[in-house]
């Protein structure tokens, strides 16, 4: 039987995962693909693209492996280990945790048909990117509803670092900024001062991660300093940059390892 602390820690990975998958998930916005945009996909794309799928993966194995079971312990509804997982699900599905079994076994699929390369089928590849597409959304969701019910039964995911002090609204203006300066697969990070509770304000430091290498760093890191310093009505913003043509310092290092993604 596991613990309330083990199905914490494991609410917890999918917290993680499932908010690296919206925000990789919203920068494709509102892309739909046809045969002709699926056989001709930037680099921006693929790469978004690949981090949807892998974090889609995690997150429903987390689901599926710890925390399902997990859950069905804590109330009461234990099955012996050799219980097929169907049987669980429906026992889930009963229990209000989880939409419908038919559903979850939709989106297991999704990750078989996103996996085929469909080479001389441009058509079935957009049909099936599109289906990937609304099945990230429907798993977030069933992720929301896993987390609503795991709440209600005592089991709050514990917070996954410092808060950032920013708020949602301020948070998504910078992914804006970003995004829009830097292009849809640049990564941003908080670190420094702005994720020490015992401080009150202080300057917003960000690492910007780029995959592809920039071509005049020093331009576009004081762009975005400028604009997102407007954003936040004066506040002075440091960006640093991080793309495969720049040096790596020690403060590279500092806020990889201690940042926390937007």
């Amino acid at each position: 039987m596991k613990s309330v602390d083990e199905v914490v820690a494991a609410l917890a990975e999918c917290s993680r995962h499932a908010d690296i998958l919206r925000h990789a998930r919203s920068g494709l916005g509102n892309t739909r693909f046809t045969a002709e945009s699926a056989g001709d996909l930037s680099a921006e794309t693929i790469q978004l693209l690949d981090q949807c799928a892998y974090r889609f993966g995690k997150l429903q194995d987390t689901l599926g492996m710890r925390v399902f079971p997990g859950i069905l312990d804590l109330t009461e509804e234990p099955f012996p280990e050799s219980t097929p997982f169907a049987q669980k699900l429906q026992r889930l599905e009963r229990l209000n945790v989880i939409p419908s079994v038919s559903q979850w076994r939709t989106l297991r699929e999704l990750r078989n048909q996103i996996a085929h390369e469909y080479l001389d089928a441009p058509a079935l590849k957009a049909a099936a990117l599109n289906r990937f597409l609304d099945g990230i959304d429907d798993l977030l969701e069933v992720w929301k509803q896993v987390s609503g019910y795991a709440k209600e039964q005592g089991c709050h995911t514990r917070s996954t670092g410092p808060t950032m002090r920013l708020t949602d609204q301020q948070i998504d203006s910078i992914r804006h900024i970003v995004r829009e300066a830097a292009g849809p697969a640049a990564r941003t990070r908080v670190f420094g001062s702005r994720l020490r509770d015992d401080v009150s304000g202080g300057d917003l430091d960000l690492l910007v991660e780029l995959p592809d290498p920039v071509a005049a760093p020093a331009e576009l890191a004081a762009r975005l300093s400028a604009r997102l310093s407007r954003s936040l009505h004066g506040r002075s913003v440091n960006v640093l940059l991080l793309a495969p043509n720049l040096r790596r310092l020690p403060i590279h290092d500092i806020a990889l390892r201690d940042g926390q993604i937007l």
